[in-house]
């Protein structure tokens, strides 16, 4: 946004603190001791954790009209938009197969292309950015507001009134609900392989569509940050907006349950009022100058957000791939290692988890300011 780098500074703060949290949850020293912040809802009911993957495809949202009216401006067509943004949406979805495959058998880890996951992360942030990008180049800025409450109503409607062979409608427990069957029967032997019920995938495709109006929810703010509105403005519209979500999602949760796995319409409510009250937040101490100057590399993370998460899967998988026989005949990961033996001993086994999770994350942190001092930026 050209013309307010205030705003810049905050979205990149925001998507930096984002791409941080997402690391720092994904990667602790043990799953069996979490820090209970960092620590996902077994099913209904919410988490500090459970907001973060929403907030980057709502973040996404907010660069979609900035990048598209840039392009636009330069003279780009329609078409070539698309076409670009068809061909960066395909570059996603094969890196987050990619991801899902690393590293290929290789070490102790076993591949078999008759398992691979077909869903992930990177794929639906290329299926939520395509879909969110076509929306925008061909429909009004009405016929687009509209498109996020239809989404959110319709999804309610399929998941109470489809009925599942052998369970009914209207079923939200972990196993025979319609989100748990369409992947069990289109993406049978290549969901996620820890998911509480077999067949299960928490990015599977029919709870996509939900996660679309997250990323729609992004774009109309994008579009008011865009507008000519005053910067208090903007920040009071965000705050009230936020905040009226948040309680929207908090009485229609006895409707429909607020539930990340399933990606419920509450859900999308609840997280997306939460991502906006904070935007709202550091706008209005970036307008009044007391944003601090010392942000722990935030700002650069923010920066390669993209680059750091494919760099932070594949640096687990080969923490978690890397292994070894002691003489006494333990087993051990590198991962395990850096654990049990060097952090948990210390600190106890829930500290010495979130310790793990800090050191990987500035390592990458010093990873995003190496990157940023020499201006290297991933860009599909």
């Amino acid at each position: 946004m050209a013309t307010d780098q205030s705003r810049i500074r905050s979205l990149d703060l925001l998507r930096g603190l984002t791409i941080s949290a997402m690391i720092l949850i994904n990667n602790p020293g043990s799953f069996d001791f979490i820090w209970p912040p960092l620590a996902h809802s077994e099913w209904h009911g919410w988490t500090f954790a459970d907001l973060v993957f929403p907030a980057f495809l709502f973040l996404m949202g907010v660069a979609l009209p900035v990048s598209t009216k840039k392009r636009m401006k330069a003279g780009a067509s329609r078409g070539e938009i698309f076409s670009h943004g068809l061909i960066r949406a395909g570059l996603l979805f094969m890196i987050g197969l990619f991801i899902n495959a690393f590293p290929f058998g290789l070490f102790s880890h076993e591949f078999s292309l008759g398992s691979l996951r077909i869903m992930g992360v990177l794929q639906r942030i290329a299926i939520c950015y395509l879909f969110a990008l076509v929306l925008y180049l061909f429909l009004s800025s009405r016929t687009l507001l509209a498109m996020i409450p239809s989404i959110l109503l319709g999804y309610y409607l399929l998941l109470r009134f489809v009925p599942v062979p052998g369970y009914g409608a209207g079923v939200l427990d972990q196993e025979g609900n319609l989100v748990w069957y369409i992947d069990s029967i289109l993406l049978s032997g290549h969901t996620w392989l820890f998911a509480s019920v077999e067949g299960f995938d928490p990015e599977g495709l029919l709870s996509t569509f939900p996660a679309v109006a997250s990323t729609l929810i992004g774009v109309q703010v994008g579009g008011w940050l865009l507008s000519q509105n005053s910067k208090l403005e903007k920040i009071a519209l965000l705050l009230v907006t936020g905040v009226g979500l948040i309680i929207l999602a908090e009485i229609l949760k006895y409707v429909m349950p607020i539930n990340k796995n399933l990606w419920t319409s509450t859900y999308v409510l609840l997280s997306s009022g939460w991502v906006i009250s904070l935007l709202g937040i550091l706008m209005w101490f970036e307008f009044n100058k007391m944003l601090p100057r010392i942000q722990f590399g935030q700002a650069q993370m923010g920066r390669n957000a993209l680059a750091l998460f494919i760099l932070s899967e594949c640096l687990a998988m080969l923490m978690w791939s890397v292994a070894w026989n002691t003489d006494t005949g333990k087993f051990y990961t590198l991962h395990d290692f850096i654990y049990l033996k060097l952090l948990a001993p210390g600190l106890g086994n829930q500290l010495g988890s979130l310790a793990y999770g800090l050191l990987n994350l500035g390592l990458l942190v010093l990873v995003a300011v190496w990157l940023d001092q020499r201006r290297i930026y991933l860009k599909l």
